[in-house]
């Protein structure tokens, strides 16, 4: 009998092996027989049901996630293995598999760093200007929390920010010079510690955001400011 193999059929491990199931890129697979429901099942070995070699599938993953596409991907497949797949195919297998790794290092938890880096972009959307918003831990470049709204306010800034920390709360957070992000700060970790801030508070352009602040605070000093001739 062989351990911890289950029929995928009825999950007894009353099973042995008996005969090979002959494919065509993957070469013989492993078949097993149940003693429980006399039925032949082969074992997950976390390419179950695919077509193509393993050897294959991860390799053009790996090319994939460093910059190679899918295209480029298929092509060299066939020139350098003659290997003949759609690039469809390459990008079902970097959907599904990333969800695999994503699933497995959820379970194990996350090593971030003290430093994170959120930044918005905005979004041409049917018209609108809708903002898609992103934080990235700076050491493992992992991206620790993403946030899409219709405007760049008060309220999705702090929405944004607690998605943020969910994988973990870090030293400081960097951001550009938007106006939203202090009050959003304050609110959100505010403490009466020497500091004042749970989560520090960097700015990109400081002096940007310093000049947008004093000319909103003080109007008067924009007026009366002389362009230099």
């Amino acid at each position: 009998m062989v351990k911890d193999i289950r029929c995928k059929h009825c999950g007894s491990v009353n099973n042995y092996k008996k005969g090979y199931r002959k494919t065509l890129h993957r070469g013989k697979i492993q078949k097993y027989y149940c003693r429980n429901c006399k039925r032949f099942f082969t074992n997950d070995d976390g390419f179950y049901r695919m077509r193509n070699n393993p050897n294959i599938i991860t390799m053009s993953i790996d090319m994939y996630v460093s910059n190679l596409s899918s295209r480029k991907m298929r092509n060299q497949l066939k020139r350098h293995f003659d290997h003949k797949i759609s690039h469809v195919s390459i990008l079902d297998w970097v959907r599904r598999y990333t969800l695999k790794v994503y699933q497995f290092i959820e379970k194990q938890g996350y090593n971030l760093g003290s430093s994170f880096y959120a930044d918005e972009t905005m979004v041409d959307c049917e018209g609108r200007k809708d903002r898609f918003w992103c934080c990235l831990d700076w050491d493992t470049r992992l991206i620790t929390g993403v946030h899409y709204s219709l405007a760049a306010n008060l309220i999705e800034a702090q929405e944004f920010l607690k998605k943020a920390i969910t994988k973990g709360k870090p030293k400081y957070i960097q951001t550009d010079a938007g106006m939203f992000y202090p009050r959003a700060f304050r609110k959100l970790f505010y403490s009466n510690k020497i500091g004042g801030l749970s989560v520090e508070h960097k700015i990109q352009n400081y002096i940007e955001y310093n000049k947008k602040s004093t000319n909103k605070q003080y109007p008067e000093i924009k007026k009366n400011q002389k362009k230099p001739k």
